[in-house]
Order: C-alpha cells, then structure tokens, then sequence
C-alpha cells in the first residue's frame, strides 16, 4: 500500500488512496483505487472575522468577474487532480495583482469515492485609490492634482483611472484611461486607451509670442500576449494643438 501511494504522490497525485482491499478465494488481490477526479471547482470569498449570518450578500460575494477566475484555471472537472495543476492556478492568479490570500480546500462526494471537490476560498486586494496632491515649482506656481484610479474596474481585471490637476497659473490637465490586458473571450488580446486635454499658460509672453497653447488628444494601444510572459503591442497617438499669441494692450 505505501509503495502504490507514495507512487503517486511522487509525481504529484497527493489525492489518491486505497479505497478497498479484497482477496479472492483464488488469491488475487484487488485494490480499489480512488485517484481523485476532479468534480468541481469553486470560488469563494474568504470570510472576514467581522463577518456573520446577518452579512449583505454584497460583502459575501466576489468582486471580480467568474471569467478571470477560469482563464487562469489549471485545475479542470474531469481531470485527476496534481498538485502541479493547483499550484499554477495560484500562480497565475496571483500574477494578475489583484488578490492578496488564496487558500484551498478539499471536499469529497458522498454518491462517488473517487470524486473530490475543489474549494478556493480567495481575499482580494483593495483595488480603488484616491491621490491627492499639491506642490509648488517657480515655473508651474502652486498645482493641485486629484486621481481616482481602479486596477480591477468593474471586477474585470482593467486598469482604469481619471487625473485632474490645475495651478494657479492656468494650467490644467484632464485625463480618462482604460486598459483590459486580457480581452474577454480573447486569446490574451490586449487593449486600451485615452483621452485627454491639457492647457499651458506662459506668463512672461510677449504680445508676439505664444502665451496659451491648449491640446486635446487620445492614444490606443492593442497588443497579443504570445504566452503568458511575452507579447507584443502596438500604439497610435492623435493630437490637435491651438496656440494663442498674447494681446497688445
């Protein structure tokens, strides 16, 4: 018995087991072996110590999306389980940033010996930031600066993220941008993109000379991940100026 299952744990088959062991009235002996088929696969949030029975089911539920969840899943219903296979899922969703604890646990089926349930039970990362900032330059004069940003927007796994900043001096900034690395229903296609304007002010202009200069543009970005550490993208950029000259007075 030891040497079958430590057969199989060597090369990562740690659910295996002798179910039963029977011997004939002829002498030949039968093992029953259950090696550990995977039924399912669920994902669950990882409670809180605050949490009770009275909890939203908002607050028991996960933020992100089914989808990002089974795109880096390795552990398949139907296959035999390998420890391998649940170590790269960790892996690949831990890559993704977006979750800081991911433990598992194992279940079996009352109806089938051989089946094994795979529990998930994931914390994510806070992912919604608000900056805010003001410094001063002998340039620029005193700037504010304010950003709300989101690196898993909606629950989709997107980086999104709005920047507004101006000075005293007239300058300003606005700025909206969005990038999904991983395109749903996609081989890994990336894309993403922005819009923004901006105003700069020079105030030691001359009546000839440009004392405003406003800009408004967008940039796009698609790529394609060749696998999941190398890829390729492409980028295109718009911008249209306006310069104003200072007044004679």
């Amino acid at each position: 018995e030891n040497g079958i299952i430590e057969l199989y744990q060597k090369n990562g088959y740690s659910l295996a087991r002798i179910e039963s062991i029977n011997v004939s009235q002829e002498g030949v002996v039968n093992l029953g072996l259950a090696e550990g088929v995977i039924d399912s696969v669920e994902f669950e949030k990882m409670p809180s110590k605050n949490d009770n029975e009275r909890q939203s089911l908002k607050r028991s539920t996960l933020r992100t999306k089914p989808y990002i969840f089974e795109r880096n899943q390795k552990i398949i219903p139907g296959d035999i389980y390998n420890d391998e296979n649940l170590k790269e899922t960790i892996r690949e969703l831990y890559r993704t940033g977006i979750f800081t604890r991911i433990e598992p646990i194992f279940a079996g089926k009352e109806d089938d010996v051989n089946a094994r349930v795979i529990k998930l039970f994931i914390e994510e990362r806070p992912t919604t930031t608000i900056n805010g900032s003001i410094s001063y330059g002998t340039s620029v004069g005193l700037v504010g600066e304010l950003k709300l940003s989101d690196s898993n927007f909606l629950g989709r796994g997107q980086d999104a993220s709005a920047t507004l900043s101006a000075s005293n001096k007239g300058d300003k900034t606005f700025e909206l941008s969005w990038f999904d690395p991983w395109l749903k229903g996609t081989e890994q296609v990336q894309l993403g993109g922005a819009i923004y304007w901006t105003q700069s002010v020079d105030d030691n202009a001359e009546a000839d000379e440009v004392e405003k200069v406003k800009k408004y543009g967008t940039r796009w970005t698609i790529g394609k991940g060749l696998n999941k550490d190398i890829g390729v993208s492409f980028s295109a950029r718009y911008d249209n100026y306006k310069e104003l000259f200072g007044k004679f007075w």
